[in-house]
Protein backbone atom coordinates (compact mmCIF):
# COMPACT_ATOMS: atom_id res chain seq x y z
CA UNK A 1 0.00 0.00 0.00
CA UNK A 2 1.36 3.33 -0.99
CA UNK A 3 0.18 6.21 0.63
CA UNK A 4 1.47 9.78 0.23
CA UNK A 5 2.91 10.89 3.81
CA UNK A 6 4.18 7.56 5.04
CA UNK A 7 7.81 7.27 5.49
CA UNK A 8 8.66 4.95 2.63
CA UNK A 9 6.76 7.53 0.45
CA UNK A 10 8.80 10.78 1.90
CA UNK A 11 11.90 11.82 -0.16
CA UNK A 12 13.82 12.59 3.11
CA UNK A 13 12.06 10.67 5.91
CA UNK A 14 13.93 12.36 8.55
CA UNK A 15 12.03 16.04 7.51
CA UNK A 16 8.85 16.27 9.21
CA UNK A 17 5.28 16.83 7.11
CA UNK A 18 4.30 19.61 8.45
CA UNK A 19 6.10 22.79 7.65
CA UNK A 20 5.17 24.03 11.59
CA UNK A 21 8.22 25.38 12.74
CA UNK A 22 8.14 23.74 16.79
CA UNK A 23 8.67 25.96 19.74
CA UNK A 24 8.66 25.01 23.76
CA UNK A 25 5.36 26.47 25.22
CA UNK A 26 6.01 29.46 27.12
CA UNK A 27 4.60 29.25 31.22
CA UNK A 28 1.57 30.84 30.20
CA UNK A 29 0.73 28.41 27.62
CA UNK A 30 1.31 25.31 29.93
CA UNK A 31 -0.66 27.21 32.91
CA UNK A 32 -3.85 27.74 30.31
CA UNK A 33 -3.62 23.82 29.09
CA UNK A 34 -2.78 22.35 32.60
CA UNK A 35 -6.25 24.22 33.42
CA UNK A 36 -8.25 23.08 30.77
CA UNK A 37 -6.99 19.58 31.97
CA UNK A 38 -8.28 20.29 35.30
CA UNK A 39 -11.64 21.78 34.33
CA UNK A 40 -12.09 18.84 31.65
CA UNK A 41 -11.15 16.52 34.68
CA UNK A 42 -13.57 17.84 37.21
CA UNK A 43 -16.06 17.96 34.45
CA UNK A 44 -15.98 14.51 34.31
CA UNK A 45 -16.24 13.41 37.86
CA UNK A 46 -18.82 16.00 37.73
CA UNK A 47 -20.90 13.76 35.79
CA UNK A 48 -20.07 10.73 37.59
CA UNK A 49 -20.90 12.02 40.48
CA UNK A 50 -24.44 13.05 38.86
CA UNK A 51 -25.18 9.52 37.38
CA UNK A 52 -24.24 8.11 40.84
CA UNK A 53 -26.15 9.94 42.63
CA UNK A 54 -29.56 9.15 40.51
CA UNK A 55 -28.89 5.72 40.89
CA UNK A 56 -28.55 5.64 44.71
CA UNK A 57 -31.62 7.62 44.41
CA UNK A 58 -33.52 5.38 42.01
CA UNK A 59 -32.79 2.63 44.17
CA UNK A 60 -33.62 4.61 47.19
CA UNK A 61 -36.46 5.50 46.09
CA UNK A 62 -37.54 1.11 44.42
CA UNK A 63 -36.71 0.55 47.63
CA UNK A 64 -38.12 2.17 49.86
CA UNK A 65 -41.18 3.83 47.77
Amino acid sequence: MDVEGMPWHMKNPEQPVSSAEKRPMNKEEVRMYTWAAVRAGFLILLVFAAVYALVIFAIGHAWFG
